[in-house]
């Protein structure tokens, strides 16, 4: 049997249970989150290297330090995402193809927050679009697995 907390970041077809969700997801929600510091450090300090004046390495973290880091924290959390989610889904008998349909809902409310910027109107879209995506994160924290194993595997074990 696999250790639960390494199962939780292995894609592949197992069951998690809410508590293991709630803290995969806080686990990766912190690791990604230092990942973010660490890249934000390193940009700091290449572009303090770099630049010939401290107003011009200012600039430069301005405009470049959130690209970059959106860059390397998105992959990992939608990757993080998606095998927690995956997993939670399949303690529910339900089929992991459901994270598409979430991820979907995810891109489109922040593809209208971009376009609301300039069209107001766009910007009701996306909160619904940002409600779903939260109620859907929420049914997976709230609703129960199934009771017996399914055909994603046993039981996950219980704290």
């Amino acid at each position: 049997m696999m250790n639960p907390a390494k199962a939780a970041f292995v894609p592949g077809p197992a069951r998690i249970g809410r508590l293991d969700y709630v803290f995969g997801w806080l686990t990766s929600m912190l690791l990604i989150g230092a990942g973010a510091l660490a890249t934000m450090i390193v940009l700091a300090l290449v572009f303090a290297v770099v630049s010939p004046t401290m107003e011009r390495a200012e600039a430069l973290m301005r405009g470049a330090t959130p690209f970059v880091t959106l860059l390397t924290v998105m992959p990992a959390s939608i990757y993080t995402g998606a095998v927690l989610g995956v997993k939670r889904l399949h303690d529910m008998g339900r089929t992991g193809r459901w994270m598409i349909a979430y991820y979907a809902c995810y891109a489109a409310c922040l593809g209208t927050n971009f376009v609301a910027i300039s069209m107001p109107a766009f910007g009701l879209v996306s909160l619904a679009l940002g409600a779903i995506s939260a109620l859907a994160l929420l049914a997976l924290v709230v609703l129960p697995g199934t009771k017996d194993a399914n055909r994603y595997g046993p039981v996950p074990p219980r704290f």
